[in-house]
């Protein structure tokens, strides 16, 4: 996990309820943001206003920690399924498959934080690798929208098993080229309308740490937005 990055890994799982049952009741967004690297310290109304207030506005995880420090794809297995490691297998950012992974050159041994990857494997291994239901699969099946944006690899982990664009909306970044999972075309034409690309934006502007100073990042996700806004 490359801690360089201000935010590496902010995963958004958005769930707009649509169940029959409850079609009369409050319709309800649910949003976990998960930042990797962001000290909880540095989120005051002074110097992150925006956060500060989701965060106190919201649910806040004070005693957070991680489960396998300081790798995502073993940390996001342990969110996006509700089970410890031995259950998910997910030991690290690497993983020896035991067979050629196409994606990887013909490796049996591969860095998973890549789509291409995560669906040889999953493939190999009857549809699902880690072998557990992941929250946003279980949201999607009782009616629920359900969105998964940030980091390659980790987002895709929460519902790593539908890869066709038609359940969970997933953008990371390979969104929008040949090693991404594609966009439903209600996702793409939304996007096109309000004039935003249909692929996600490099982070290589957003190359540098920053400190109290200066900002690392210095580019806007504005095609996050889009997404976002569009559930």
């Amino acid at each position: 996990m490359k801690t360089k990055y201000f935010i590496a890994f902010a995963c958004l799982a958005v769930l707009a309820s649509t169940v029959p049952a409850f079609a009369d009741a409050p319709r309800h967004n649910v949003v976990l943001f998960v930042p990797d690297g962001l000290r909880a310290g540095i989120v005051t109304p002074e110097t992150a206003p925006t956060l500060a207030d989701i965060r106190d506005k919201g649910v806040n995880f004070a005693n957070s920690h991680s489960l396998f420090p300081t790798f995502t794809m073993p940390n996001s297995s342990g969110m996006a399924t509700g089970h410890y490691l031995g259950d998910t297998s997910i030991f690290g950012n690497v993983l020896y498959a035991g067979f050629p992974i196409r994606t990887a050159a013909s490796a049996r041994m591969a860095f998973i934080e890549n789509d291409g990857v995560i669906g040889d494997i999953d493939e190999h291994f009857a549809g699902n690798f880690i072998d557990e239901e992941t929250i946003l699969h279980v949201a999607h099946r009782a009616g629920f929208n359900t969105a998964a944006i940030g980091k390659i690899g980790p987002t895709l982990v929460f519902d790593h098993t539908s890869r066709g664009g038609g359940e969970s909306v997933i953008v990371d970044d390979a969104t929008g080229t040949p090693a991404g999972i594609p966009l439903a075309s209600w996702v793409s034409d939304g996007l096109k309308a309000q004039g935003l690309p249909t692929e996600a934006p490099s982070r290589l502007t957003n190359k540098e740490s920053g400190n109290s100073h200066e900002p690392g990042t210095k580019t806007p996700m504005s095609f996050s937005r889009g997404i976002s806004l569009r559930l």
